[in-house]
């Protein structure tokens, strides 16, 4: 877990606050590319970043950042029950999920878990840019691999009565139905990987 003071600022914005986010991510790679890319950003500055979930619920309660990007796969806590936490303490702080599961299902617990943003690695910088910037003026964005399946979840969280009651989490959604839906995603990408070794093994490329 690491904070960051004034000067260790990414980048400020000279005409009012900065815009303040917090990365949690236990690949240390993926912050440092996160951070390196937010350094390119007008009014944002990195207030600390976290390797755990549960690091990311005590660091965000601390620092209160705007907004924490936040992974799925994570010890001690997983990203979307550390997502739900930190939306039931801090109404002031939104959550983006960027991960490298594309999965409608598990898209759908991130919104009912109060994230306002879902995005996938695998996704071109433009695409993360354009979420940003939609969670920043307090609009809902999910990966364009997903959008068109979750229509429905959309409108169901738009028709709230007010933005802070749409994305508080859905008292509904378990823990135990946030495990069962990362282990199915984590067990297709294992299946997914095997068949394209398969696959590879049975039509080798020729000389």
């Amino acid at each position: 877990m690491r904070e960051y003071g004034p000067a260790t600022k990414v980048r400020e914005n000279r005409t009012g606050n900065p815009y303040r986010i917090l990365l949690a991510d236990d690949h240390a790679i993926v912050r440092h590319g996160l951070r390196a890319y937010l350094g390119s950003v007008s009014g944002v500055e990195v207030c600390g970043e976290a390797t755990t979930g549960r690091e990311a619920v005590d660091l965000a309660i601390k620092t209160k950042p705007d907004l924490v990007i936040i992974d799925l796969s994570m010890p001690e806590m997983n990203g979307l029950e550390a997502a739900r936490a930190i939306r039931r303490k801090l109404r002031g702080t939104e959550v983006l999920v960027l991960t490298r599961h594309v999965s409608e299902s598990i898209a759908r617990l991130a919104l009912r878990s109060g994230a306002r943003g879902y995005v996938a690695k695998s996704d071109p910088y433009p695409e993360f840019n354009t979420a940003l910037q939609s969670v920043r003026e307090k609009r809902l964005y999910v990966t364009t691999q997903l959008a068109r399946k979750l229509h429905d979840e959309f409108a169901r969280i738009e028709t709230g009565s007010s933005a802070d009651l749409r994305l508080r989490p859905d008292p509904r959604v378990t823990s135990e139905q946030i495990i069962a839906a990362l282990v199915r995603a984590e067990e297709k990408m294992r299946d997914e990987a095997t068949e394209m070794v398969n696959s590879r093994s049975r039509h080798p490329k020729l000389p």
